[in-house]
């Protein structure tokens, strides 16, 4: 019964698309981390460092994931958490295009250096990522309607996102860098090439975060800081005047509508019907 009664709140909030697309950002960003693990060790050894070096490097993440998370909840998550979790993936695809692509084949003095700076990048930019998802899932009206218990719902989502990310990451790497290595490519170029994969992904994430937002502002799925606030702190969110609330045993009431018969929350099928509509 326990499982039930979880699952139905999960599935609820999984209808929403701008959901669907929140969580899947926050697993691939979590995946960027985890994409460097096996792979960072053989590219580092190019530049004659060793291994030490190499924690060091991953550590130097971990701290940038840490600093601008902080600054994330403490200046986007009430304004601008939209842009943020925008700008947090544009960081982690940039921190990909320094590690890699962006480099001359030949080894550089100064490569050392942006190796640094790709490494805060990825860092940074998963931690803002992992910040600003689950107050803009909170902002959704589908899982509004869950109440107090939203906030519990969608953190346990957005970790089990995170921690799916950590664990595929290293894989995805280990497949790309073996899949190019095999084309005849010396190891760098084949890291590069992995690198500029996870990018041009990155980026495509980012665009597709745009496009699923502004069409769910457009159908006004999006609710104001002022009630999210009012999540997170666990109240019960209030019904507008004059709007009935469905109980167990009474008739099923019609859909929620908005001014000009916009549905409310925007599912997998409006979606797709919008798409068939512009085309």
């Amino acid at each position: 019964m326990d499982s039930d009664s979880t699952l139905v709140p999960v599935c609820s909030m999984l209808s929403s698309l701008w959901v669907v697309v929140l969580v899947t950002t926050s697993f691939t960003a979590t995946s960027c981390v985890g994409f460097l693990w096996p792979v960072l060790g053989p590219h580092l050894a190019l530049y004659g460092l060793d291994a030490a070096v190499g924690g060091l490097f991953i550590g130097l993440a971990s701290v940038s994931y840490a600093l601008l998370s902080g600054f994330a909840a403490a200046c986007l998550i009430r304004r601008c958490a939209a842009v943020g979790i925008v700008a947090g993936v544009l960081l982690c695809a940039a921190g990909f295009v320094f590690l890699g692509p962006a480099l001359p084949q030949e080894i550089l003095p100064f490569q050392a250096s942006l190796q640094v700076l790709a490494m805060a990048l990825l860092g940074g930019g998963a931690g803002v990522v992992s910040v600003t998802v689950l107050p803009l899932i909170l902002r959704d009206r589908s899982v509004r309607k869950l109440g107090s218990g939203a906030v519990e719902t969608g953190s346990r989502i957005t970790a089990s996102a995170a921690a799916a990310g950590e664990a595929v990451g290293p894989v995805v790497a280990g497949l790309l860098v073996t899949l190019f290595g095999d084309q005849g490519t010396s190891d760098q170029a084949a890291f590069a090439r992995s690198c500029q994969f996870a990018a041009i992904g990155l980026v495509v994430m980012g665009v597709v975060v745009v496009l699923v937002g502004s069409l769910t502002r457009r159908c006004g799925s999006a609710c104001g800081a002022e009630e999210e606030q009012s999540l997170l702190l666990g109240h019960q969110p209030q019904p507008a005047e004059g709007h009935r609330e469905w109980v167990p045993g009474m008739a099923p009431l019609a859909s929620p509508r908005l001014r000009g018969g916009v549905p409310a929350t925007v599912t997998v099928r409006d979606a797709k019907q919008a798409f068939v509509m512009v085309l």
